[in-house]
């Protein structure tokens, strides 16, 4: 019993440390709070010993079932529930200073608890110790507290659900108790100009045997309080934490909320919220706000964009970028053409040129509106002209140009290339389109003639064995052919207007000797407009 006495007398020490910490820094900066409620997810700005760790919101306390964080994201667990020798140190601190000024003279702060409930004496029990220093080491009043671990339900502390667990010496079995977050507040307006120094601490019971933790949190001083609109009530309202233990509101109308921490109001102007100290013999805290409709964030933030290009008959893209506080349950879109849709984010084709007001109307769960136009302006589709298909005639380059190269500035071809124009001598499909705005592709194919005219050779053996004993030179379609050889001399060996000639290496009857001749040729095939020159040297070899 003695050590669980202890045990909560340390717990909540560490209470009044966390909360006195939470209330300076939500002081210090209005931006970031310097770091205060720890939302840069992080200590940065703070002085860590002993097992600080970050933990985030989104989850839960396994033994209360409440979230680790009592506002934003992120808060501080002190201590753990692990064996101290092999989790040292179980001793726990983190501090820091601020200097006071108007924007963080309201320290909001917030602490939990979690304790295994051995019947200690306070003395000997887990705790949780706050203090607030001035520049001479000295606490002062009224942010020096001390919350002692508790063995029973009572004194805001609860019994956890899950099973009773043995401590560090293998006593078995104790249950485990929790407070949730509680919330309070410091006026440090006293002391603005100077700089104070917040501590929290945590520690086990004084027989390390006995565990406890705590979380600590804190409020920044720009989100104390939080204006919202109602469109249902047409009603305005202005909201604070939750946790505190009561509410006192005066200002200049208040229609509703008297005692809770939200009020409303459909008046501008200053109100103030008086919320007591974190003890009886501390005074009470008092808040102020200046309270502006014009200032109060709409329920809706209604918004779209649409996908570039826009063309005729082309598919448009609607992307919804709305956004509310009470969540939307109906969208309608009219696209200005006489066609609608209720789809969240819905395409449309527009079939003709010219500008549209786009009108989105959103509707939340209150049966509250927003409407929203923007004007879309739909161009007309300039076609790419690359011309009729081509036909390849044997070897030759072709040209595939852009014939409308004036009405745009930017071009890829199916090749890769990006110029105006590309040459190829290769059969196939070909396409070519422009990455400027409302512009399409073209196609054009590439056949091959059935017009050719083979290799010309450079050898031939007119021997008796039968193997490659004429020179021709393989093709077809060919309309003009005109083949003369010569001899070192110059002198005409052998003449021939005929495409399919075989010639057997003789000058009339007489068979030519081995060596080399040269030779003219001029031919044009059917598919091509003019003639083609060649010449070169054939070897016989008998």
């Amino acid at each position: 019993m003695l050590k669980m006495k202890q045990l909560q007398l340390m717990i909540y020490k560490r209470l009044l440390l966390v909360v006195s910490v939470f209330t300076l820094f939500n002081l210090i900066a209005q931006e970031d709070c310097g770091n205060l409620g720890f939302e840069k997810g992080n200590l940065q700005n703070w002085t860590r010993s002993g097992d600080a760790l970050i933990v985030n919101r989104q989850q839960e306390d396994y033994y209360g079932n409440f979230p680790l964080a009592s506002s934003g994201n992120y808060a501080v667990q002190l201590g753990n529930k692990y064996n101290p020798v092999q989790y040292e140190p179980y001793y726990s601190k983190i501090s820091r200073t601020i200097t006071v000024n108007n924007d963080n003279k309201n320290l909001i702060y917030g602490y939990a608890i979690v304790l295994l409930g051995y019947p200690h004496i306070e003395e000997e029990a887990s705790y949780v110790k706050l203090e607030i220093t001035n520049s001479q080491d000295e606490v002062i009043p009224c942010t020096d507290y001390l919350v002692y671990a508790q063995s029973e339900i009572g004194n805001g502390f609860l019994k956890s659900t899950k099973n009773n667990e043995s401590n560090y010496q293998g006593e078995c079995c104790y249950p485990i108790y929790y407070q949730p977050w509680k919330i309070n507040a410091i006026d440090l307006s006293p002391f603005i100009g100077q700089t104070l120094t917040i501590s929290i601490s945590s520690d086990w019971c004084v027989f390390n045997v006995d565990w406890g933790y705590a979380y600590v949190d804190f409020y920044c001083s720009d989100a104390i309080f939080t204006p919202s609109y109602n469109c249902a009530s047409n009603q305005y309202f202005i909201e604070t934490i939750e946790g505190f233990n009561s509410y006192s509101w005066t200002g200049s109308e208040i229609l509703s909320g008297q005692g809770t921490n939200t009020i409303s109001t459909n008046q501008d102007g200053s109100f103030s919220l008086v919320i007591p100290g974190p003890s009886e013999e501390c005074p009470e805290v008092n808040l102020n706000y200046e309270f502006s409709k014009l200032n109060t964030p709409s329920p809706f933030e209604t918004n779209f964009s649409y996908s570039n290009p826009t063309c005729e008959n082309e598919l448009v893209t609607f992307t919804n970028l709305s956004t509310a506080i009470i969540p939307i349950v109906n969208f309608t879109w009219y696209f200005g053409d006489g066609n609608l849709s209720n789809l969240v984010a819905p395409t449309h084709i527009y079939d003709s040129i010219g500008t549209y007001n786009v009108t989105l109307i959103v509707e939340n769960n209150l049966s509250c509106f927003d409407t929203l136009v923007k004007p879309i302006t739909i161009d007309s589709i300039t076609p790419l002209n690359i011309g009729t298909d081509l036909v390849h005639c044997d070897d030759e380059w072709l040209q595939i140009k852009v014939n409308n190269p004036g009405e745009f500035s930017n071009f890829l071809w199916s090749t890769g290339e990006t110029g105006q124009a590309i040459i190829t001598q290769d059969e196939g499909m070909y396409f070519v389109f422009s990455t400027d705005a409302c512009a399409n592709s073209d196609t054009i194919r590439v056949t091959e003639d059935p017009a050719f005219f083979g290799k010309i050779p450079n050898v031939f053996t007119p021997n008796s064995d039968d193997e490659n004993p004429f020179y021709f030179i393989e093709s077809e379609d060919v309309v003009m052919f005109d083949l003369e050889i010569m001899n070192r001399w110059g002198n005409r060996v052998f003449y021939s207007k005929d495409s399919n000639f075989q010639w057997n290496g003789n000058a009339g009857e007489l068979p030519l000797e081995d060596g080399v001749y040269f030779y003219k040729l001029a031919y044009q095939l059917s598919c091509q407009q003019t003639p083609r020159f060649k010449n070169g040297f054939i070897t016989i070899v008998r």
